[in-house]
């Protein structure tokens, strides 16, 4: 898990190696979502594993942080280094876009 302070610390640094992972349905994430996130919905995740990069450290996102403490596990069951959002988008204090 990580929290907001230390990916909102990281998150513009191009040196950084994160990859946001918000496995919200698409009209969530339509709605709202962080800048530079990909939507994989969670129960799309096994079948598109090929699409999240293994190098990479994997933040994943949800609302509240149920969803991506659940995704969080599994990739790291498959062998990512992943962490999931502390509390999810609904107490995020960063920048928010809509499409």
């Amino acid at each position: 898990m990580i929290n907001q302070a230390s990916l909102l610390t990281n998150y513009d640094d191009k040196k950084s190696n994160y990859f946001l992972l918000d496995v919200r349905s698409p009209s969530e994430y339509n709605d709202s979502h962080l800048p530079g996130s990909v939507n994989i919905p969670i129960d799309e995740v096994e079948n598109r594993i090929k699409e999240i990069p293994q190098g990479k450290h994997i933040i994943t996102i949800c609302l509240h942080g149920v969803r991506s403490g659940i995704c969080e596990k599994f990739l790291q069951q498959k062998g990512f280094q992943a962490d999931s959002l502390e509390g999810g988008l609904s107490i995020w204090k960063g920048q928010l876009v809509k499409d």
